[in-house]
């Protein structure tokens, strides 16, 4: 987990103490299976978030940075790094998606963090929403918003949107850094 996304989880957990308790509020998000103990639950949550954060965030991004940068020393075009890192990220979050829904772990906590907006649904989620599909990505987004998606179409429209916006803004910054960003969002 990067540090926008341990701030927003931080603020939902925060607001939840506030206003469900501590209790309801651990419980929610950990989510412990029928006979399971909540600290069990906590322990192996901590450790699948850990191997999730170690997969996602030091070795995808550094990979998904090394290639944008190979494909622009080989002479392609910004649209053509767009297209193939959307695709890149696309697979990627496939895989996560897979694993996540064969294993019922909840590695990327965006379930616990969908069920703590569940609970404090009073307050807008919109800052949740946007977060999940700018920042964390596809797989971490249809994980969020799946208990709003009517079907599998909708599932994977939503993943490939998520995906193809996520590399609007993550090309043009491992490309040229963030004021290119600007540039390419004209």
């Amino acid at each position: 987990m990067d540090g926008v996304s341990l701030i927003v989880l931080m603020i939902a957990i925060v607001v939840a103490f506030l206003l469900i308790g501590f209790k309801k509020t651990v419980k929610i998000f950990i989510s412990p299976d029928e006979g399971e103990s909540l600290g069990g639950k906590a322990v192996k949550t901590g450790v699948a978030a850990i191997i999730y954060f170690f997969y996602h965030y030091a070795i995808a991004m550094v990979i998904a940075a090394k290639v944008v940068l190979i494909l622009h020393s080989w002479g392609f075009s910004l649209f053509a790094i767009f297209i193939i890192m959307w695709a890149l990220n696309a697979l990627n979050g496939f895989v996560v998606l897979i694993i996540n829904d064969r294993t019922k772990k909840d590695l990327t906590l965006s379930g616990g963090l969908r069920r703590l907006v569940d609970e404090t649904i009073a307050l807008s989620e919109i800052p949740f929403i946007v977060k999940t599909v700018l920042w964390d990505g596809p797989a971490e987004a249809t994980i969020f918003l799946r208990p709003r998606m009517k079907s599998k179409k909708e599932e994977l429209f939503l993943f490939s949107f998520a995906a193809g916006l996520q590399m609007i803004l993550w090309v043009p910054i491992y490309l040229y850094g963030l004021p290119a960003c600007y540039s390419f969002l004209k």
